[in-house]
């Protein structure tokens, strides 16, 4: 760094589930090994989550008042209400912290921020975590100075398409029996890992609670680690577990997912754009149960290349756990029973996720320096 160039500062926007902020901090991680005189800032949600993803970060961050945009009365109203302080704070924030590029990872937040970055003249550069893009990042889409699209198969025009992206904590790096180890389990059973993604999946839980007892029976000598969110339903799992003799762990949300995904043998999860990623990588087979209420369903077009790839499964949820039960089941016995139909899944991801997609951001970033304008991206 020449002696009258600034530090590489990046303002990072997306919050609101651990989904838009993980791949932030994918990206950070990258870019620090690149160019250590980055300094960073995000802006997230005012939502719990935000702060419980954000508890083990150095990272500074600011909370954003901005809402959502529902199609309901009461959602359009908070949404407007919300606009113009959550824009007037991140203008205020870019003034203060001047960065060199705004990252966001689209969502109700990033809106508002990139807006600001407009106005302020500060370049922004979108990533898109689902094929088709979500309503807000089609919205920042429009005056983006570049657009990556960060899924295994893109198809939408006019993106750059990259691997999809994933935090190195959730990378694992150890063998399975340490990894188990370090979850408090046994070192040398097999894990059933079960996970709804960070804020946890209501229906998800439901089935298991319903499905304990048939899981006992068909997965003799397995264990499970479950990360199923806050609430009530932490005591009723604890129950449905222990009650069914199952040996198990359970967590409202997990910081450092490289363990669960080291010491995992199959996995039952949500089809978030972080989750497939983070299965791929890890090569873990997997029972996909996409977001049922998406109107586009892009969670199942998320798993697909997985499913495609002859490495996981894809099962509706229908949101009852009476109705979900006999084929999640019958799907987890025959897996559980069959060794070698895991191992062949295990090898199909291992061929699909090769590519690191967050290097490829963080090294486009880390060209960026305090001379670059707009029109240079």
């Amino acid at each position: 760094m020449t002696g009258d160039q600034r530090p590489l500062r990046v303002l990072f926007a997306g919050g609101g589930t651990g989904g838009h902020i993980h791949p932030n901090l994918a990206i950070l991680e990258r870019l620090l090994a690149l160019r250590p005189d980055t300094e960073a800032h995000f802006v997230l949600s005012n939502r719990p989550i935000d702060a419980r993803v954000m508890e083990s970060e150095t990272v500074p961050w600011t909370a954003s008042d901005a809402a959502p945009l529902s199609r309901r009365p009461r959602g359009v109203w908070r949404f407007i209400r919300a606009w113009g302080p959550s824009l007037r704070a991140a203008r205020r924030l870019i003034r203060e912290f001047q960065p060199t590029v705004l990252v966001t990872t689209g969502g109700f937040v990033s809106a508002p921020v990139a807006r600001a970055a407009r106005l302020e003249r500060v370049p922004v550069i979108l990533i898109a975590l689902d094929d088709p893009p979500g309503k807000a990042s089609r919205l920042i889409a429009r005056h983006a100075n570049r657009k990556f699209l960060a899924t295994f198969a893109a198809t939408s025009p006019g993106w750059d398409a990259i691997p999809p992206i994933v935090r190195l904590r959730a990378i694992a790096d150890d063998t399975p029996s340490h990894c188990r180890e370090r979850l408090g389990l046994d070192p040398n059973k097999p894990i059933l890992f079960i996970t709804g993604g960070s804020q946890g999946a209501r229906s998800l839980n439901e089935t298991l609670i319903h499905i304990a007892p048939q899981i006992a029976e068909i997965a003799p000598g397995w264990q499970i680690y479950h990360q199923c969110g806050t609430g009530d339903i932490l005591e009723r799992l604890e129950h449905a577990y222990t009650d069914a003799l199952i040996p198990h762990k359970l967590v409202e949300y997990c910081i450092d997912m490289a363990d669960a995904w080291g010491g995992a043998d199959l996995a039952i999860a949500r089809a978030g754009a972080g989750t497939v990623a983070e299965v791929a990588r890890n090569a873990v087979p997997t029972i996909f149960l996409p977001y049922p209420y998406h109107a586009d369903q892009h969670q199942k077009r998320n798993a697909s290349p997985l499913v495609n790839a002859g490495g996981a499964i894809i099962l509706d949820d229908t949101t009852r756990a009476d109705t979900n039960a006999p084929v999640l089941t019958r799907t987890i016995g025959e897996l559980v029973a069959d060794e070698p139909s895991r191992q062949k899944m295990k090898a199909a991801l291992k061929n699909l996720a090769s590519e690191d997609g967050a290097e490829t951001v963080a090294k486009f970033v880390a060209s960026l320096d305090s001379c670059r304008t707009e029109s240079d991206l």
